[in-house]
């Protein structure tokens, strides 16, 4: 079931900000939990315990940049009252250096 929006919360949003990703790979995580997320949450949520418990949804990035580096992510989900929004309650990031 497609959710219609999503919304980040004042510390997803700070965490993402803090990161200093490029900017390439910022516009991937917003798109990701914009438009991927809600339209096909089946396939893009999973019950985790790390590093939240509860739903998670997690994405891998290859730098454009910089060869051999990755950029890993796990924002916890919720799901909002209204039954039409999901809830990007905070997130994890890791990024790395393949030698």
């Amino acid at each position: 079931m497609p959710y219609k929006r999503t919304r980040l919360t004042r510390m997803a949003n700070e965490q993402i900000r803090v990161w200093a990703l490029p900017d390439e790979i910022m516009r991937q995580v917003y798109l990701h939990l914009s438009r991927v997320l809600p339209n096909d949450p089946e396939h893009n949520l999973i019950r985790g315990t790390t590093p939240f418990v509860g739903m998670m949804t997690y994405l891998t990035r290859r730098d454009p940049y910089t060869l051999g580096r990755e950029h890993e992510f796990a924002f916890q989900v919720k799901f909002h009252a209204d039954e039409e929004t999901l809830v990007i309650e905070r997130g994890s990031y890791y990024r790395e250096d393949s030698p």
